[in-house]
């Protein structure tokens, strides 16, 4: 795979006038877990809403370098699987049937990408595999077998969560953005979730990590710490 590495410089994000965060600076590197921390209201899903390029920050830069190319986040959002609270699985599909669906779409949306350099190595592995093969392969990754054909809107909120989080997982994306992944979870649901990341990490790939749990920090190869803040900007 094509060496990896975000670069954030300086980063702002201001609502109005109050600053969320101002001038993060920090990086990551093919195999890093980057924990980011801070109590509610902190900015963790609005900095991870930044890395992925669904929201513009106010200043500063963010790059995705891959080889020696740079690309903005926009631009590769299709390397990117997002986990947020507020992409959900659609209730009226199987489990079976969503994860064929969102691994359809990586592919398509990884086919139509300015950025090709990075998928001949990157997912050739998974490409060749039929979108079936996939399916099944997330199912046992994410112990989910017994209820493939369950649909969504059955799941009790721990089965869900590792729903959602196989569905950012699909197509193995080199960069994972997880906000708060293990939250509704039992202690199996916990323990696999930190086992799926650290394997993505150990193949090459980046996990941003967003938590409020104290006990998670100790996940990351690297920290970025958040706090509430009233300053505000002219």
């Amino acid at each position: 795979m094509s060496t990896l590495q975000i670069k954030v410089h300086r980063l702002s994000k201001a609502f109005g006038r109050r600053w969320v965060w101002h001038e993060l600076t920090f990086d990551a590197q093919s195999g890093d877990c980057v924990v980011i921390c801070g109590p509610n209201g902190s900015g963790k899903t609005t900095l991870l809403q930044c890395l992925c390029g669904l929201m513009r920050p106010t200043s500063g830069k963010i790059a995705i370098c891959i080889g020696n190319e740079e690309h903005s986040p926009v631009d590769a959002l299709p390397l990117i699987g997002a986990l947020f609270d507020n992409c959900e699985p659609y209730d009226e599909l199987t489990v079976a049937e969503n994860l064929h669906f969102f691994i359809q779409l990586r592919r398509t949306s990884l086919s139509l990408s300015p950025i090709n350099s990075m998928n001949s190595d990157a997912y050739s592995a998974s490409n060749c595999d039929s979108i079936a093969d996939e399916v099944m392969g997330l199912l046992t990754k994410f112990q989910m077998d017994d209820y493939r054909w369950h649909y969504a809107s059955a799941l009790s909120s721990g089965v869900r969560r590792r729903l959602k989080l196989a569905i950012a997982y699909a197509g193995m994306p080199p960069i994972l953005a997880l906000d708060e992944p293990t939250a509704g979870m039992d202690t199996a649901g916990r323990e696999l979730v930190t086992a799926v990341v650290k394997e993505h990490c150990s193949a090459g790939g980046i996990a941003f990590w967003a938590t409020n749990d104290e006990r998670e920090r100790a996940y990351g190869s690297k920290l970025v710490e958040l706090a509430t803040t009233s300053k505000r900007h002219s």
